[in-house]
């Protein structure tokens, strides 16, 4: 009786960690300010992390990213003017008295 070889496919190792790039200034030109996980910051420069955690990173940074351009634009931004109106009451609301 003889055996033969099988070879079954490999699947490729499951990605536990991955690297996140914080860049060292934002769009201003500015210091780019920590982005902190769990009371854990993560400065500009490369980081080796686990997926999940990397995934969170990127994220704040899209976030942070969005916040910026915000200011930038030219249009007015009615998503913002709402929040700000909700803080105040509604917008019609008179401070004066």
């Amino acid at each position: 009786m003889s055996t033969a070889k099988v070879d079954l496919p490999v699947a490729p190792p499951k990605a536990t960690h991955r690297y996140v790039t914080i860049p060292d200034t934002d769009l201003f030109d500015m210091p780019h300010t920590p982005i902190v996980i769990n009371g854990t910051p993560y400065g500009p420069g490369t980081h080796y992390l686990e997926s999940e955690l990397a995934g969170t990173v990127e994220e704040r940074l899209r976030v942070h990213t969005r916040a910026n351009v915000r200011i930038l634009q030219p249009k007015r931004d009615f998503d913002a003017e709402n929040i700000v109106n909700r803080g105040r009451g509604s917008a019609t609301t008179s401070f004066a008295q």
